[in-house]
């Protein structure tokens, strides 16, 4: 089990991090934000259909992606059954796929709400840390 002292400095950075987003969130009005001018959707003319937005809207995509969702888990239990890796293997594999998706995730929603490219890198690098900072935070916790 960790020591006592860890345990309350987590807690601290964690109400330190709290007090951070809830000073942020408050002291700007970004709930009424529209990016109209970088689309020029007052003109009239709509934002331009990326490649990725086409792809999104596509059912067949959905179902491929699901089937291959279905086909990695199950290989995943195949070889976790056989003995070929073990499960802390398997276990880092997730995590690994987790970061992945919320790294892209947080990237992929910035720029289709009309951010810059540095914008929603920069919120990427901001969800990286935030999950280094909690992996750090469990291996003090758990012990792994």
């Amino acid at each position: 089990m960790a020591n006592a002292a860890y345990l309350a400095s987590t807690l601290v950075m964690a109400l330190l991090g709290v007090g951070v987003v809830v000073l942020v969130l408050r002291g700007r009005r970004w709930e009424h934000y529209r990016p109209r001018a970088a689309y020029a959707l007052d003109a009239g003319g709509g934002r331009p259909r990326s490649a990725l937005s086409r792809v999104a809207g596509s059912t067949g995509a959905w179902t491929l992606g699901f089937v291959l969702l279905v086909g990695g888990f199950l290989a995943a239990v195949l070889v976790t059954v056989s003995g070929a890796i073990g499960g802390t293997g398997v276990i880092a594999g997730l995590m690994a796929a987790i970061m992945v998706y919320l790294v892209g995730g947080v990237y992929l929603a910035l720029r289709g709400n009309g951010r810059p490219t540095a914008q929603a890198v920069a919120g990427s690098a901001v969800m990286l840390g935030l999950l280094s900072v909690a992996v750090i935070g469990a291996k003090l916790v758990i012990g792994f």
